[in-house]
This record gives structure tokens, sequence and C-alpha cells, in this order.
């Protein structure tokens, strides 16, 4: 996730960080279980981490650290089957479901994502 640091230092005006300098690891559940095994920071999407986050195995550093993303998810289907009354209906319910507003508060970080850092090592 070397363009995910470069996003965020460059959000926080961080300048000289080697995004390559360590481990590259491309799942992020392998990037929290190495945080939780002492071995560093990773920069996740706060949904996929709240939970250890909340159980107190990893925490956030930094906590307003985060960064919004300019990334994000693409519903694609072949045009060939737009019509498809199930996915007619799973893509009228996505979009209804994306205008909703979330049912848990966000943190006060308006963020994405979030840096976090193994709790032993607090």
């Amino acid at each position: 996730m070397p363009e995910a640091w470069r996003r965020w230092s460059e959000t926080h005006g961080i300048e000289g960080l080697n995004p390559l300098a360590g481990p590259q690891i491309d799942q992020f559940q392998t990037m929290i279980h190495a945080v939780m095994a002492g071995m560093g920071l990773a920069l996740v999407p706060r949904c996929l981490v709240q939970d250890e986050i909340t159980a107190g195995m990893v925490r956030e550093p930094l906590p307003q650290g985060g960064y919004q993303s300019g990334m994000g998810y693409w519903f694609c289907y072949p045009e060939s089957r737009r019509q498809l009354p199930t996915l007619d209906f799973f893509r009228r319910w996505l979009l209804a479901s994306a205008a909703q507003p979330t049912v848990v508060p966000a943190p006060p970080l308006s963020a994405s994502a979030a840096s976090i850092s193994s709790a032993a090592s607090r």
C-alpha cells in the first residue's frame, strides 16, 4: 500500500517518508495481524480494524491522523445483463443503501483510513 502512505504523508505535510522501506503486505487482515504482533504501523480502512481498536488489540497512535481516500468501489456488470430483474433489484438496493446515512456514527476522525499500532507498544 505504498500509494496510501504517500497520500497520508502528503495530507499531513510529512516529507521524506519512504513507503517501500518496510515490509510489503498487500492484505489488510495480514497488516492488522502484523501490527498486533508488534511489527509496526499500518494504514487500513477503519471499518476493517474497528473491532480490534474497540477490543484494545490495536490503537490509533494519531486519532486525528487519517485521510480521506479518493478510492472506492465500483459496481460493474455486462451491459447485456443490465435488464436482469435480480441485477436491477440489487443495483437499486445498493444505490439506496449508499444514499442512507450510516447506522453507526463515525468516529471523530472524518477519514476512511486510520493508522494503527499494536496495543502492546503503548
